[in-house]
């Protein structure tokens, strides 16, 4: 093992233990609550059983979920189910950083750029910060990102394509959006054959194709994993209208870049891709270019996660920007800036600079678990059994953050998506011990309750914000 490669894997170790520190004090947003829980029920009950739940019933592909469930079994009682979920990330990134490093040596002898690269993935805060949450992506960038290594690896070794052909399919188990980076995917495959004649080049693209094939049709045949994908992509074809969505993600796509990364980001890109034309690395330009204008044009409900796939082939494009003497200043300059925001993630994650998207939904909308966490340890100072009747979609994040936070408190939860629930319960002879738990987007849920019980408003987490969550009293209604 090479000196460079030792360097580089002890970062890796360390960035990773780093990343574990204080893996619970972000916020629970409402979709780690949502795919951990699942994961729990994989670690409690049938497998297959659990399969059909999650693909057919929560429709969510589910490696990740299988994963989590795994580590949620083999982890100390000690350790919160969140923490045990959002483990799985931390160590998908460190794959991630990895397989680029190993990717890097075989694009380049130059040992700063391969660690340009690596350190790249390693500290950028878009990247630190999504792989200390349980959701999808760092996985599944994760395979991508082994299977780009693998399929410019495979030049030489056969056994290798099909190596790269297995961490695609968990790619895609892990989410199906993998499928994005599909043409980048095929160029590579054709690249991957070398100067070989087309006899060996095209059986290796068909190759990819058939296997694809196989996956889109055994999960829109036998799944319901596409039903998710058209709640995330627009179907219409209006020139004008796709032409809007383009530059409206465009420009969101540059905002979140920027937020995350710094405005020296572009400066180093742009001296990286020179240097990849200069060298005739096209397909590397070209994979990038691909994932960018696909997600544009069709996706209706954009995030920055979507992005995350994006970051390793920016590290190919930053690591060669180095052979630059600037490039190397403005690397310089940027990782210190990261590892400045890796650290306010780590110990102080409300003040650490996020894309206002990803700030507003973890920490300020009503899918925030802040409100929640907080009207629990309200609840938790009860000395008496508590029923809490919750929301359906909040369900999840109550139940879960209860045993990471708050395991010894009496609190049943009760969940509540219609009328006959409520009408029943305000039959009971007895609601003291009745709670209810509304944030502003549950309007609908207040209203039912209030024609089955008065309210008294008890606690509020942060005043009348969107992300507050209400705790009201149940008392019934005096009959005349």
């Amino acid at each position: 093992m090479s000196r460079n490669l030792k360097t580089f894997a002890l970062a890796v170790l360390l960035i990773t233990f780093f990343g574990l520190i204080q893996i619970n004090q972000t916020p629970l947003f409402s979709d780690e609550a949502y795919y951990c829980h699942i994961s729990e029920q994989f670690s409690q009950s049938s497998f297959f059983y659990n399969w059909n739940l999650a693909v057919n019933q929560f429709f969510v592909a589910p490696l990740v979920l299988i994963v989590q469930g795994f580590s949620l079994k083999i982890t100390p009682s000690q350790v919160s189910p969140i923490a045990a979920c959002r483990s799985v990330s931390v160590f998908a990134g460190a794959i991630s950083a990895f397989a680029i490093y190993l990717l890097m040596k075989e694009l380049t002898k130059n040992r700063f750029t391969q660690l340009a690269a690596g350190f790249f993935v390693l500290l950028n805060p878009f990247s630190f910060f999504a792989n200390r949450t349980s959701l999808q992506e760092p996985t599944m960038v994760a395979f991508v990102s082994l299977t780009t290594y693998l399929l410019v690896k495979s030049k030489r070794n056969f056994r290798l394509f099909i190596a790269a052909l297995i961490t695609f399919g968990l790619a895609f188990l892990s989410k199906i959006t993998a499928l994005i980076a599909l043409p980048g995917m095929l160029w590579l495959s054709f690249r991957s054959a070398g100067n070989q004649v087309w006899q060996k080049q095209i059986p290796k693209t068909l190759l990819l194709i058939v296997t694809v094939t196989i996956m889109f049709f055994w999960s829109y045949q036998y799944t319901n994993l596409w039903d998710v994908v058209g709640y995330h992509t627009n179907k219409d074809v209006n020139l004008a209208q796709v032409t809007k969505r383009f530059w409206t993600n465009m420009h969101l796509s540059k905002s979140w870049y920027q937020q995350y990364l710094t405005p020296l980001f572009f400066v180093s890109a742009l001296l990286g891709s020179w240097q990849l034309f200069k060298k005739k690395q096209y397909q590397w330009l070209f994979f990038l270019a691909s994932i960018i204008i696909l997600s544009a044009i069709s996706v209706d409900s954009y995030f920055p996660r979507f992005l995350l796939i994006t970051l390793p082939f920016w590290a190919i494009i930053i690591g060669f920007s180095t052979k630059y003497r600037i490039g190397k200043l403005v690397l310089a300059l940027m990782l210190v800036v990261y590892a400045i925001n890796d650290w306010k993630i780590v110990y102080s994650p409300a003040a650490a600079k996020l894309a206002s998207e990803d700030y507003f939904q973890f920490y300020q909308d009503w899918t925030s678990g802040k409100g929640v966490r907080s009207a629990l340890g309200f609840v938790s100072l009860n000395s008496t059994p508590i029923f809490l009747l919750v929301p359906a979609d909040l369900s999840y994040s109550f139940r879960l953050q209860q045993k990471s936070y708050y395991p010894d408190a009496e609190i049943e939860f009760i969940v509540i998506s219609d009328r006959e629930t409520l009408s029943s319960l305000a039959k009971t002879d007895d609601s003291s011990n009745m709670l209810i738990a509304i944030t502003s987007h549950h309007n609908w849920l207040r209203q039912l309750a209030e024609s089955e019980f008065n309210l008294e408003q008890i606690y509020s987490t942060h005043d009348q914000t969107s992300k507050s969550v209400h705790l009201f009293k149940l008392k019934p209604k005096i009959q005349y």
